[in-house]
């Protein structure tokens, strides 16, 4: 689906991702570092746009690219599979610094409680990837033991985050994110 206009933030802001990110994305996804968190993209460039055309219409489906203040992307976040109040968090790559790559999440659950009206969100998270645990868990998330997840091929932790338990955790993010306010 596409979400019209932007997510603002003071460091970053959100907008649905365009057949034009296509070649960003895939390097993205395709980036040493990132990979090794992510599942694996295994594509070609007009696949990847393929895949974008075909995200843009898909009901429940948001997909964006994050952009610095002047404009430059620095990484994709994304909420899919939607069921009742329920849908999964991710695609979240990210490039930026603490505060940029704080913030993209933070729009993005304020986006899915407040804009959507969801009230949970599902995802998972490399079991060895204690960084993104860490992350998650500022955010509010609470986060299973790790379980070997045949999709993917590894052990994975699932997460689970709450409109309550991310609006507790805010009020804390906000604090680091936005010292003056």
């Amino acid at each position: 689906m596409v979400y019209e206009g932007k997510i603002e933030g003071r460091y970053v802001y959100l907008r649905s991702v365009t057949a034009d990110d296509a070649e960003f994305t895939l390097k993205l996804r395709q980036d040493p570092q990132i990979e090794r968190f992510l599942p694996r993209l295994d594509i070609s460039l007009e696949q990847q746009r393929d895949w974008i055309d075909k995200q843009r219409k898909k009901q429940g489906d948001y997909f964006f690219v994050s952009c610095d203040k002047n404009g430059k992307r620095i990484g994709t976040v994304g909420i899919y599979d939607m069921h009742g109040k329920t849908a999964e968090g991710g695609r979240l790559a990210l490039l930026g610094d603490a505060f940029q790559n704080t913030e993209t999440s933070v729009l993005l659950y304020m986006f899915t409680f407040e804009t959507l009206g969801l009230d949970e969100v599902t995802g998972f998270v490399y079991a060895d990837n204690r960084r993104a645990l860490r992350f998650n868990k500022s955010l509010g998330c609470l986060t299973g033991a790790p379980v070997y997840d045949q999709k993917v091929g590894r052990p994975v932790c699932h997460t689970f985050i709450t409109r309550e338990s991310f609006y507790n955790a805010l009020q804390k993010i906000k604090k680091m994110l936005y010292p003056e306010s």
